[in-house]
């Protein structure tokens, strides 16, 4: 089994480090053990603590990839986040009553959602009629603008959807 470091910049990248064994000897709070007679390595083998130790590194156990399989490793994990264009959308005049479940149906008939966040009182945590909701894509977002704001009004209201990009102001510490 190889180890890396979780504060490596090579693992955090993906990056698989190869390497035969472990060195028998641990330096800067190391958390595995030496290597037994039959040359496997055993946490069990610690009778003292290393001389200086660093408690915020860790030695994580991670398999060895090869190049083809770093690539699929990498569409995959890109797979789950958003085009970097995309566009968080506030949504106005939505019913009290509707949860998370109900509205995540209604927005992705517009395309794949990645967040949605109903804004709800902080006391009663019931529903403030609003939320924020960010799909996959820009398309899929300017979509479902394009069929709700100022045209579908949901069950149990007075005035149609209103569907905006959130304000982008005040992030980013701006």
């Amino acid at each position: 089994m190889l180890y890396s470091t979780a504060w490596s910049g090579a693992y955090s990248m993906g990056i698989t480090l190869k390497s035969n064994a472990l060195p028998t000897t641990m330096t800067s709070g190391s958390a595995v053990g030496g290597n037994t007679d039959d040359g496997h390595t055993n946490a069990e083998n610690i009778d003292s603590k290393p001389e200086s130790t660093n408690d915020s590194l860790a030695l994580v156990p991670f398999t060895p990839m090869e190049c083809s399989d770093m690539s699929t490793a990498t569409d995959e994990f890109s797979k789950d986040q958003p085009d970097p264009d995309t566009i968080k959308m506030f949504v106005g005049q939505v019913p009290k009553a509707w949860d998370e479940t109900k509205l995540r149906g209604l927005f992705e008939q517009y395309g794949r959602v990645h967040t949605l966040n109903v804004l709800r009182d902080k006391v009663t945590m019931m529903s403030r009629g609003c939320c924020f909701v960010t799909y996959y894509t820009r398309k899929a977002a300017l979509k479902a603008q394009d069929a709700l704001h100022n045209i579908k009004t949901l069950d149990g209201m007075h005035h149609p959807i209103q569907m905006k990009p959130a304000d982008s102001e005040n992030r980013n510490g701006k």
